[in-house]
């Protein structure tokens, strides 16, 4: 039987985006990408965002800029991605709550669709 907590913790698992994406073979390195997170600075996923720019940095770009993009739960982060040209310069680091339960809570109210974004990997998860 699923519970609330089990499917969460499920949906945490499943849905964080985040980064560890390194270039393709047809893909020229870019010299700035930049990494957007919904939440304030100083906060744990500004942290974690931080620490992820700076592993990526060399590898991915040469500058990776963590850009902090608060409001509306997380939502205003998605649409600035989904905004922005599907370059691959512009990457979402966000938890899975605005992926996974926002579409089901708010189902005509959201700016974007899951479909908009694609998933690159598993940053962390609380178990």
């Amino acid at each position: 039987m699923t519970t609330r907590r089990r499917f969460i913790q499920g949906a945490s698992a499943t849905s964080i985006l985040g980064l560890g994406m390194v270039p393709g073979f047809a893909q020229n390195r870019s010299d700035t990408v930049k990494l957007v997170i919904g939440f304030a600075p100083g906060g744990t996923a500004d942290a974690i965002a931080r620490r992820v720019a700076d592993r990526l940095r060399g590898q991915l770009a040469t500058n990776v800029v963590v850009e902090n993009k608060v409001g509306a739960g997380g939502q205003i982060a998605i649409t600035t991605v989904k905004d922005s040209p599907g370059d691959g310069n512009t990457l979402l680091m966000t938890p899975s709550s605005c992926l996974a339960i926002y579409p089901f809570t708010y189902p005509n109210k959201l700016p974007y669709k899951v479909s908009d974004l694609a998933p690159v990997s598993t940053v962390g998860f609380f178990d």
